[in-house]
């Protein structure tokens, strides 16, 4: 009994007085982690859909709808505004805006995902973060495919 009272009042009196000038190393943020892997990702979508609509600005008759197609796609990632449907005169603009934007899309969506990969290969980021991020990267997929 007097070594667990002894161990109990040297404790609670000399610690404290040791443990005040003790500095912690900082928490990781996940955050940070997360924010970085996201503007990794968007980098390489961003990258990946600008390579493919120029390479079909050179295969198209009309080099106007890549162009289009292509500031759609980015639009989740850089905020640019699509244009409507309604305003489109001819139906079949429409449909191929459509289809080489959705294919841009992809495209972003797939370097998106290599580079979240690439992310955890080095370590970057951890096991739960890549697979929430490729997640919300399957369900926009699953959304333009359908």
């Amino acid at each position: 009994m007097g070594v667990i009272l002894t161990s109990l009042l040297l404790a609670s009196t000399v610690l404290p007085p040791l443990l005040r000038g003790l500095q912690l190393p900082p928490e990781p943020s996940h955050d940070a982690e997360e924010d970085a892997a996201r503007a990794a990702a968007r980098d390489d979508a961003v990258r990946a859909i600008e390579a493919l609509q120029h390479r079909l600005v050179e295969e198209q008759e009309d080099a106007s709808i890549a162009v289009e197609a292509g500031a759609r796609a980015m639009d989740r990632y850089e905020g640019l505004e699509a244009p409507t449907a309604e305003s489109r005169k001819e139906f079949s603009r429409v449909r191929q805006l459509a289809n080489t934007e959705k294919r841009l899309r992809l495209a972003g969506i797939e370097a998106e995902r290599q580079a979240l990969y690439r992310l955890r290969r080095s370590q970057a980021i951890d096991d739960v973060l890549l697979r929430r991020l490729v997640r919300e990267i399957d369900l926009i997929e699953a959304r333009l495919v359908i």
